[in-house]
């Protein structure tokens, strides 16, 4: 028995993304003591004064995130015991299998806190996490340790069933952005079609595919890129096509609301929370099929990564502004209805 923990909630982890902002902003509406600390925090649209950051600050040179912000704490171990003293939270909450969830198992163990949930976002496709067994030996271990595990994904669902412990593992049934945090587009005035990409600009997110088919485009039209040069090719000359580079918070959200079509044709994605963010905006989305949408984004434009279809798909859309308008309004009423219908995994588990 342990006298000395605090009623609350300390959630842990030494990077947050979008990928748990909805999480985050309801869980802390139904409970007003949590505590969070971390490490890194990315994303699109600026994260609440609450969510607090440990160790000295510094903005990453290269952000894991898509093409806005990020900003980076390295923590010392030290810190973070401390704050884990300090705050002798009841109930730890922990993201990935890192560091600091192992530390986190420790204290578990030590019966130094009374709960513990570990959250998981699943793994990329095509990475095989089976292979280490070092590795695998250490997460049953930690997932052992946890009252409950909460995944994203189909695939990490399997495998933390995988990896034999009894601890139940629950998965949220969709990805869901809060479509509040942005601002409709507004309705284009000039014949100027305007296409958003927000990424990484890189072959993975098929970068070189989206200037092959802009190549020779024909039409009234720009591009904006939004993210950090990652190819070894020079980058393009065209007048039409602006390299934003890394933009603030506040400068992808008003890209997100002067565009109409919102372009992402990725060769590799395990859940593509920029199309989601483009779709909260309003925007109409033409993605690739690897971005899965779980069938529930029935107004998603999902085509072959072959150039005439996007072409003719683009071409389209110049030639029928009102398409986008249409797409993109479907699109984010989509959005409000899974935001609204989404609930924290470890209160009601589907």
């Amino acid at each position: 028995m342990v006298s000395s923990v605090v009623s609350g909630t300390l959630f842990l982890n030494p990077e947050i993304n979008a990928y748990w902002r909805d999480i985050l902003d309801g869980w802390k509406t139904r409970e007003p003591d949590l505590q969070v600390r971390v490490g890194t925090l990315t994303g699109a649209v600026p994260w609440a004064d609450w969510i607090q950051l440990l160790g000295p600050g510094r903005r990453h040179a290269r952000p894991m995130y898509y093409g806005g912000w990020s900003q980076r704490h390295p923590t010392p171990i030290w810190q973070l015991l401390l704050e884990l003293l300090r705050l002798r939270p009841e109930h730890i909450v922990c993201y990935g299998f890192s560091g600091w969830t192992l530390l986190a198992c420790i204290w578990r163990t030590l019966g130094l806190c009374r709960r513990l949930s570990l959250l998981w976002e699943g793994s990329t496709p095509g990475v095989n996490l089976a292979g280490d067994r070092n590795r695998q030996r250490v997460r049953a271990w930690a997932l052992g340790r946890a009252e409950q595990a909460i995944t994203q994904s189909p695939a990490g669902q399997d495998y933390l069933q995988s990896l034999g412990t009894p601890t139940p593992i629950f998965r949220r049934p969709w990805l869901a952005a809060n479509p509040y945090l942005f601002v409709p587009a507004a309705v284009a005035e000039s014949q100027c079609t305007r296409f958003v990409y927000v990424g990484s600009l890189e072959e993975r997110k098929g970068t070189d595919f989206l200037l092959e088919v802009f190549a020779d485009l024909p039409g009234d039209w720009q591009l904006d890129l939004v993210g950090p040069w990652l190819m070894s090719a020079s980058r393009p000359s065209h007048p039409r096509i602006c390299l934003r580079g890394q933009c603030s918070a506040q400068e992808v959200q008003q890209l997100l609301s002067q565009g109409q079509v919102f372009v992402f044709p990725s060769r590799e994605e395990t859940w593509g929370v920029a199309p989601i963010e483009a779709a909260c905006a309003g925007l109409a989305v033409v993605t690739s099929e690897h971005t899965p949408s779980g069938g529930l984004r029935p107004d998603w434009l999902r085509l072959p990564l072959q150039v005439e279809p996007w072409k003719q798909a683009l071409q389209g859309f110049m030639t029928q502004p009102q398409r986008a308008a249409r797409l993109g309004a479907a699109n984010r009423s989509t959005e409000e209805r899974l935001y609204a219908q989404l609930e924290l995994p470890w209160r009601t588990p589907n």
